[in-house]
């Protein structure tokens, strides 16, 4: 069932959506599920995590990319632009104009992070503006003449964002293994 969900891009199954279906899929009864449950915990073939009202069950191997991935975001965080954001409202006009958009202030305020913070998470459903965030920040990184790389969690988005970038590709794997000191004047999308 982990795997399951892993292939359907989850990296955990609430504890007891997991007994349930498991105990369906195998006709069997939740206390042996229990037992497993323990016996896999016991050789750290899976984390629980347990909050207030639900565990949620990760493969430990997700688990631990999740913590990874946690952590360089905290670092990459704590990185900030040391270039000269300028007038911000003049150069998004500029991008509006070059890309023949209207930006929300949401969108805007998305664009104004990703030139001040050492990361952007860009988060959303179909349709909420995310490809339009991307290609501004892509637009006006690029006008200016800024080193940057950008990343996706799955090959579907990077395709999507290579897509929108014009020019030639560079495999990000290294940017992310750099020296965080070596990106003061970098950002990471």
């Amino acid at each position: 069932m982990l795997t399951q969900a892993a292939a359907e891009g989850h990296t955990f199954v609430e504890e007891e959506k997991l007994k349930e279906q498991t105990s369906k899929l195998l006709s069997i009864n939740i206390e042996s599920i229990e037992d497993a449950l323990v016996s896999l915990v016991l050789k750290k073939s899976v984390y629980v995590e347990r909050n207030d009202d639900t565990s949620r069950i990760y493969l430990s191997s997700f688990y631990n990319a999740e913590l990874g991935v946690c952590k360089k975001l905290v670092e990459l965080s704590q990185v900030r632009f040391s270039g000269n954001i300028g007038d911000f409202e003049e150069r998004i006009k500029r991008v509006q104009k070059k890309e023949g958009i209207i930006l929300a202030d949401k969108q805007k305020e998305a664009i104004r992070e990703a030139m001040i913070n050492g990361v952007l998470v860009i988060t959303g459903g179909p349709g909420t503006g995310k490809t339009t965030i991307i290609k501004s920040i892509i637009s006006l990184l690029e006008s200016e003449g800024y080193e940057f790389a950008l990343a996706a969690p799955t090959g579907r988005a990077a395709k999507r964002m290579s897509e929108l970038r014009a020019m030639k590709q560079r495999p990000f794997t290294g940017s992310l293994k750099s020296d965080i000191r070596q990106m003061r004047t970098r950002l990471c999308l």
